[in-house]
């Protein structure tokens, strides 16, 4: 199966209950990691609702997030599209990220429940997203700085202050 524009964060921290984020510690680079993806309730790909977990955000919009599991033998590439080296879990720590990702879907086995299941990446394109994306504003003006810098740089006062 195949997933694309997905926008995430890789999930490389090792969980112990009661710990606050920072004081978890980062897997090792030979661990499986997640890479979790946040949709708006109703919106999650078709197929995946099984193992979507649902979820309340803090401002009261209902969400669904899935989360694929990146092993050790999964092919990465960048955004260039070519093959690279797997990142390290520092690397990949507390960015966002948008990817396309080439997985398997494993379903639970109820007979089996401690056989291999969920959605296992085999290949993952992965480009970090800018933490701040602002398009520029055009026609407006800054309160704050409306006094001090004029419309028209040549209006300025060209004047040296300290004469």
């Amino acid at each position: 199966m195949r997933a694309n524009n997905l926008k995430g964060f890789f999930d490389v921290r090792i969980y112990a209950e009661g710990k606050q984020r920072e004081q978890l510690k980062i897997k090792g680079d030979d661990e499986t990691v997640f890479f979790v993806a946040r949709f708006k309730a109703g919106e999650v790909p078709s197929g995946l609702e099984q193992f979507a977990t649902a979820y309340t955000a803090k401002d009261g919009t209902e969400h669904a997030r899935l989360k694929f599991k990146v092993g050790t033998r999964a092919a990465w590439y960048g955004a260039d599209g070519k093959k690279m080296d797997r990142p390290t879990n520092a690397d990949l720590e507390a960015d966002r990220y948008e990817c396309n990702i080439d997985f398997v879907a494993i379903e639970p086995d109820p007979k089996n429940p401690k056989k291999a299941c969920g959605l296992w990446v085999n290949a993952i394109q992965a480009a970090k997203m800018e933490r701040y994306e602002f398009a520029p504003m055009t026609g407006y003006t800054m309160p704050w700085t409306a006094a001090s810098e004029p419309d028209d740089p040549t209006e300025a006062d060209t004047a040296d202050p300290f004469e």
